[in-house]
């Protein structure tokens, strides 16, 4: 057993000794009684946070369950060969007896899949008719193909790839037999609200659309950016944008102390080390002898520095689409600029595609390769170490996809073009965000001719950052994680740590499953 492992074995080994001193009160008047916590997966950080949620409902007298995938699927993002599934059936049957040994109860996939028959026909359809399927009254078909895209790291759907369609049909097959268990589960349950992470692919979008569709609040939450923060949502999946206070506090000035927050936090940006993802310039290195000269042969010219994202974790969390796909825009862009004298483009990959090894096919330099570069582009590799700081000084211009530096560029006074994908800080007054792309292009040339002044609105820059990291972000006081994976530390001692008043984010999160209040530290 890996030492992760062993740590969080313990922390559960803690929370069944804990559990014994839980007493259930008289429920508090809340708005909601009967909550189904939905871990689902074999993930025991899940586990740790959700049954940390449920004994401390249980101390105020509300009713919970957790629920868990344990059903073996055709295709799964948890698993991918027998062997994986084994593993996971293994862990997952630790997690449910560490549940019952708290004294919560568990529903189980698998007791609901007796004599549910297998929908026939699917191979037949086309990718088109696979990416607008329904089943049941529930649209399935963008949470299909975004899981065949995750699974084969891809950048987008390859209809006439026969693996990739292969993919899309095992997963069609998981996705309408998930239909048929979550709807009798949620009959017979019947509970007040759902709670779960992110919302979305084959395993967790069908079941938030089947509560939705029932009028059953489902509250979502994932990891924020800052390490050991997370955030949660009322009734939308999928990391979104800002919601709660927003369209107020946007109008509200920061004051010294929120603002001095923020240009700290701005300053840790260029070594990632308050964020949770802080190893992508671990080993960061100077700029090349090649793009030093680059932008000094430039230096008359505009420049412009465009920056991608991971293609397959693009395809899912674009919210609009200008562009057939991220590879498409790209594409596009760097057309354009080899017919420009006026200007020069630094094209930047994002590291993370060597980070979580995105197949050689869907990184961005095999693209390059593909269609070529003109003497007034430059390409930097994913697996180049140079810090996106060093080229905010450089550069005249910035264009992303939908990637937070384009917020870290704002704050810097660069001015920023998007794709117009819709990233969660579009449409805020610091950015400019093309309605198609034939807007984008026109603006890009007017950007070329000098036809458009634009400069970000850094106050409302500043104040989205303080709201969307430090407000919407809640500190995580009962625990602390290590690369989303281990329990570095868990701060539950006994049942009094559970009670209200010992945490303050506790008590905010489970406020918020309880009564709709919003999810806002402050």
């Amino acid at each position: 057993m890996n030492n992760r492992r062993k740590v969080n074995k313990a922390v559960l080994s803690d929370l069944i000794d804990i559990s014994k001193n839980v007493q259930a009160k008289s429920g508090e008047k809340t708005k909601y009684k009967k909550i189904l916590f939905c871990p689902l997966n074999a993930t025991e950080i899940n586990t740790i946070r959700e049954t940390t949620f449920a004994l401390a409902l249980k101390a105020r007298g509300i009713e919970s369950k957790l629920l868990y995938l344990d059903t073996n699927l055709e295709k799964s993002e948890f698993y991918s060969t027998k062997k994986e599934y084994l593993i996971y059936k293994y862990k997952i049957k630790g997690n449910i007896g560490a549940c019952e040994k708290m004294g919560l109860d568990v529903v189980r996939t698998s007791d609901y899949n007796k004599n549910l028959k297998k929908v026939q026909g699917l191979e037949k359809l086309s990718g088109e008719e696979l990416e607008n399927y329904t089943y049941k009254g529930v649209f399935l078909g963008d949470l299909i193909t975004a899981s065949s895209v995750r699974t084969m790291l891809s950048n987008g759907p390859e209809w006439e790839n026969t693996v990739f369609r292969n993919t899309a049909i095992q997963n069609a097959r998981s996705a309408t037999l998930l239909v048929d268990i979550y709807s009798n589960i949620l009959e017979k349950e019947r509970p007040n609200k759902l709670v779960m992470t992110h919302g979305i692919y084959i395993s967790w979008g069908p079941l938030f659309r089947l509560a939705r569709k029932m009028d059953i609040p489902v509250d979502v939450y994932g990891s924020s950016y800052r390490k050991n923060t997370v955030r949660f949502y009322h009734n939308a999946p999928n990391a979104p944008f800002p919601e709660a206070e927003w369209p107020n506090f946007k109008n509200v000035a920061l004051n010294d102390k929120e603002l001095s927050i923020v240009e700290d936090y701005i300053a840790s940006r260029e070594d990632q080390n308050q964020d949770n993802v802080s190893t992508l310039f671990k080993d960061a290195v100077p700029a090349s002898p090649d793009l030093q000269d680059f932008i000094a042969k430039n230096d008359e010219k505009k420049i412009f520095c465009m920056f991608t994202n991971i293609a397959w974790d693009a395809f899912a969390f674009s919210s609009e689409g200008k562009f057939s796909d991220m590879f498409d825009w790209i594409e596009q862009t760097i057309s354009f600029f080899k017919k420009s004298n006026k200007s020069a483009l630094i094209l930047k990959a994002h590291p993370a595609e060597d980070h979580w090894n995105t197949p050689e096919k869907y990184r961005v330099k095999t693209l390059i390769k593909k269609i070529g570069l003109s003497e007034n582009i430059y390409f930097i590799s994913e697996t180049e170490k140079l810090k996106p700081f060093w080229l905010y000084e450089k550069i005249d211009w910035g264009i992303i996809h939908i990637s937070t530096v384009g917020l870290e560029m704002a704050l810097k006074e660069i001015p920023v073009i998007s794709s117009g994908a819709g990233s969660h800080y579009s449409h805020n007054g610091f950015t400019i965000d093309p309605v198609d792309s034939k807007d984008y292009f026109e603006k890009l040339e007017q950007i070329e001719n000098d036809e458009i002044n634009f400069a970000p609105d850094t106050d409302i820059a500043k104040r989205y950052m303080y709201y969307r990291f430090f407000r919407e972000a809640i500190p995580s006081e009962i625990m602390l994680v290590k690369d989303f994976r281990r329990v570095d530390e868990f701060n539950i001692r006994s049942e009094k740590d559970l009670l209200p008043g010992k945490f303050k984010s506790l008590d905010i999160i489970l406020d918020g499953i309880l009564n709709d209040s919003p999810f806002v530290y402050c």
